[in-house]
């Protein structure tokens, strides 16, 4: 190596110390978040769908000012997204496909939902969060996540929208998973739309189904389950599962809510859930495993951080889940790993009539949404199968 040469690096080392690359680009990333959301807010990749505009085109259709949208396509472009020609016109790039919303996995809405700016509200309350314990959407806007979405229509669409863009894929990768077929009859509490139960079902021709989530909530299941053919063998049912829970199933399935609440909120569900199934019954909680001793589950750390600032709720350790489920009256549990990189299932059998909780058989009605924060990745890192006997809550 020559002098030259090792000046150079040493002059590098100067301007670039250990772990700057990593930092720098962690928080400038969040520029290129912005980026995203106002590409996919404009539609700006539907524009390119047909052909390549230029800038002033770009700009005329959306509304825009072309100087500050040019700067907006010219970082994404950087990164792949979207690309320009010498002349200055912008064509869409396979990376940007998924920003169109008339392509099989779009995300478009994801992102729209994601980077909203009640979000960025939330997130900028961070610190205020991490001291108080309080979510930081709470301590931005005065209110409970679901408060604030059942008084904005258009951020509770928006929300359930993209919520959407990852339902059908999650539940066509956890019906590979598990044997749903060993049960008489599964209840979805919290089932939302029905994609996981219409699903299941349409593995399992014996099989029956009990969609369990608020009355106003239930007709897009319904909808769903007419079109499938599945009326015969599906019903559903409105109430509030921290109230009561039908009797009916010898197995309830949970998925993604549980992650929604703190211990006691968690704790009530369960119980409740114990309390409708018949001896020997199984909760089946589809939820996120977080390794504390490990790195290699990334995007589970980065969606429990996602979680914990929406709700009080967050992602649970194995030794969380296998001791909020014993404090609740299950034992015999089971962890299976999915494709899904946020979701493991975990089977619990109900030990004892030990736990007592409210359960009533409310009216039904109709309407649906889905509840759901997640993300998935295709080659995720899964937990192995475990069977563990964590001290139960005290």
């Amino acid at each position: 190596m020559s002098l030259l040469s090792r000046w150079k690096r040493r002059l590098m080392a100067l301007w670039n110390p250990p772990g700057f690359q990593g930092v720098f680009f962690a928080i400038e990333s969040l520029h290129l978040a912005r980026a995203y959301y106002v590409a996919a807010e404009l539609g700006i990749a539907d524009l390119l769908a047909e052909r390549e505009l230029s800038i002033d085109e770009l700009a005329a259709a959306t509304g825009s000012d072309a100087r500050a949208l040019d700067r907006i396509l010219r970082a994404l472009a950087a990164f792949g997204v979207f690309a320009q020609d010498r002349v200055g016109r912008y064509r869409l790039t396979r990376r940007a496909q998924v920003l169109r919303s008339d392509v099989p996995g779009s995300l478009r809405a994801w992102v729209r939902m994601m980077a909203r700016p009640e979000m960025w509200q939330a997130y900028a309350r961070s610190l205020d969060a991490v001291k108080s314990g309080t979510p930081a959407f709470q301590l931005a806007h005065g209110q409970h996540f679901y408060d604030y979405l059942g008084r904005h229509a258009d951020t509770r669409e928006a929300f359930f929208a993209g919520l959407g863009c990852w339902t059908e894929w999650q539940s066509s990768q956890l019906v590979k998973a598990f044997d749903f077929g060993r049960y008489g009859t599964i209840m979805d509490v919290g089932g939302g739309g029905g994609s996981l139960l219409s699903h299941i079902l349409a593995a399992h021709e014996n099989l029956r189904g009990i969609l369990f989530d608020r009355p106003e909530t239930l007709s897009l299941a319904e909808a769903r389950f007419a079109a499938a053919g599945l009326t015969g063998r599906c019903r559903t049912i409105g109430g509030n599962f921290l109230e009561a829970i039908p009797r009916g199933a010898d197995a309830c399935i949970i998925k993604n809510t549980l992650c929604d609440w703190n211990d006691e909120g968690a704790a009530r569900l369960l119980r409740n859930c114990h309390a409708a199934l018949p001896p020997g019954g199984t909760l089946l909680w589809i939820d996120a495993v977080v390794d504390p001793r490990s790195g290699r589950d990334r995007i589970v750390k980065m969606l429990d951080l996602e979680i914990s600032a929406l709700l009080p709720g967050g992602m649970r350790t194995q030794d969380e889940l296998v001791a909020l489920a014993e404090h609740c009256g299950f034992g015999r549990i089971n962890i299976h790993p999915t494709a899904v990189v946020d979701m493991q299932i975990i089977e619990a059998v109900k030990a004892a009539e030990t736990v007592p909780a409210v359960v009533a058989e409310p009216e039904r009605h109709a309407e649906t949404v889905v509840l759901n924060v997640g993300l998935l990745l295709p080659d995720p890192v899964a937990l192995p199968a475990a069977t563990s006997t964590a001290t139960p809550l005290a």
